[in-house]
């Protein structure tokens, strides 16, 4: 089983007015987001659930993802998401992680779960700031007894060294 945990790509500040929930995407972050998808689908494999936080950008990143894969699943959109600290994200993927899950939110909280599910961090300056668009990939063993350390890192990838990859930014 493997989870992946994404922070929403980079959002637009220019409507600020609308409120931190409503906050778009911006043009680099729907490049972001489809990139991340390109690369799940290559690297990842076949994604049997995602939860997603309710917010704007976050439902936005997913429908990027989603559209560069094969078989995409129905997203689950969990209010309790939105900026949520670790132990809520921990008991969200307790309660509705099966198979391959992916779980899409905000830091601070994605950020300090990241690095506290690791049995072993990546060796990457990046990991513990968890830019957006940040994505690791974890092999679980167990949904219901997932814990601090108790998951290994198979890859963890940033979008912006993707796109460069690509020779785009």
């Amino acid at each position: 089983m493997k989870l992946i945990l994404t922070r929403h790509a980079k959002s637009d500040w220019s409507g600020a007015l609308s409120g931190d929930e409503a906050r778009p995407l911006s043009g680099r972050g729907r490049r972001s987001a489809k990139v991340l998808g390109e690369w799940m689908a290559t690297n990842v494999g076949p994604i049997d659930h995602a939860l997603v936080s309710s917010s704007t950008r976050t439902r936005q990143t997913w429908d990027l993802i989603a559209g560069q894969l094969s078989d995409a699943p129905k997203p689950r959109y969990l209010d309790a998401l939105y900026c949520a600290l670790e132990q809520t994200i921990l008991n969200t993927l307790r309660d509705f992680g099966r198979g391959t899950t992916i779980l899409i939110g905000h830091n601070p909280g994605i950020a300090h779960f990241a690095d506290a599910l690791a049995a072993t961090a990546p060796d990457d300056h990046d990991f513990l700031r968890y830019p957006t668009g940040a994505t690791t990939v974890y092999e679980i063993d167990d949904w219901s007894t997932l814990a601090e350390g108790s998951a290994r890192v198979l890859d963890f990838v940033l979008p912006r060294a993707l796109l460069s990859d690509r020779g785009s930014d």
